[in-house]
């Protein structure tokens, strides 16, 4: 099942929406998520496939330095409220030993946010699933693909894509955002980088992570369009930064029974891969015409600085030239 799940075309999206819908509506037993997540995410396919190297081969690997020193640094900083993670537990060496690996094989490196991702599947299922689990969600275009590397190019680029969707579905609420000088970045980034954690109730999250590893990215964005929905008019009486920030904040952290927010976005908001591949190709000219056009004013900017420090180094040294011709001329004198 899970190869026709990563399969191109329209019966592999129409099987993975009716897996969705099936989730959705039954949920998934507790005891079954490490199995249900494993298989859905294609990790377990990927595994066989050997698509990268094994978890115990990718332990003899290297990471780079700096992601190293990056993971060193996030291990007392991952749910330091859970004994699982504290100094010296079995989870803890798991958690290390799960991102240096996946540091070493993966070509972007390690990247904050994903400690998070990393210690709550640890949670569920074990050290090899976790790995491959986090591979596929760092690699595959369904997932959370680019998201990771230093810059957050296509994190950047898929907010540029939140922001088409908001703005075509609630209008008047970015305009509040955007009135309270408040980005979506500000407000729903951590959505993307940590899928949720830390954003709602952590049995909220694993409702959450059970549609997403079978709906794929795509439901972040329908997510957010149904969160915005719910609470348009909290939003819209919000008066002003802090006020809007934390009712956006606030309201997510009192979402215990997800069932009708997930079964709002599915059935109001719904957006396919296919849909989000094209607004993503889109999103991408639209950045790099933003970015030509912020080089070309700094460029233009640079020349006219460059320009301003000539003629103030000409006027300083006229001066000097005529002192100089002048203490040249007395001692020509004497």
């Amino acid at each position: 099942m899970s190869e026709k799940l990563d399969d191109a075309g329209d019966d592999a999206e129409d099987l993975r929406q009716r897996l969705t819908e099936a989730i959705t509506a039954a949920g998934v037993p507790e005891e079954e998520r490490p199995s249900v997540w494993f298989a859905v995410t294609g990790a377990f396919r990927a595994r066989e496939a050997a698509e990268q190297p094994s978890f115990a081969d990718a332990g003899t690997r290297t990471a780079p330095a700096e992601s190293l020193a990056t993971i060193k640094k996030d291990m007392g900083r991952t749910f330091p409220m859970c004994d699982a993670f504290d100094e010296g537990r079995p989870a803890r060496k798991e958690l290390h030993g799960v991102l240096s690996a996946f540091a070493a094989t993966d070509p972007g490196g390690y990247c904050q946010g994903l400690n998070f991702i990393a210690g709550l599947l640890l949670l569920y299922v074990s050290a090899d699933q976790a790995y491959h689990i986090l591979h596929r969600i760092a690699s595959h275009e369904r997932y959370n693909r680019g998201y990771y590397g230093l810059a957050m190019e296509m994190c950047h680029r898929d907010l540029a894509v939140l922001h088409t969707l908001v703005q075509a579905h609630h209008g008047a609420v970015l305009e509040k955002f955007e009135a309270d000088h408040l980005s979506l970045t500000d407000l729903f980034i951590r959505w993307y980088l940590t899928l949720f954690i830390d954003c709602f109730p952590l049995q909220t999250v694993l409702q959450l992570w059970d549609v997403y590893f079978a709906a794929g990215i795509p439901f972040i964005f329908s997510l957010i369009l149904a969160f915005i929905d719910t609470h348009r008019d909290l939003i819209m009486a919000a008066d002003g930064l802090g006020p809007t920030l934390l009712a956006v904040k606030n309201e997510a952290l009192r979402t215990v029974d997800p069932s009708a927010l997930i079964s709002l976005a599915l059935e109001k908001y719904p957006l396919s891969l296919s849909e989000l591949l094209s607004m993503r190709t889109e999103a991408e000219a639209t950045l790099a015409e933003q970015q030509r056009e912020q080089q070309e004013k700094r460029d233009a900017f640079n020349k006219k600085r460059a320009e301003k420090d000539r003629q103030t180094g000409e006027e300083d040294a006229s001066p000097r030239a005529r002192i100089k011709g002048m203490l040249s001329f007395s001692r020509k004198k004497k």
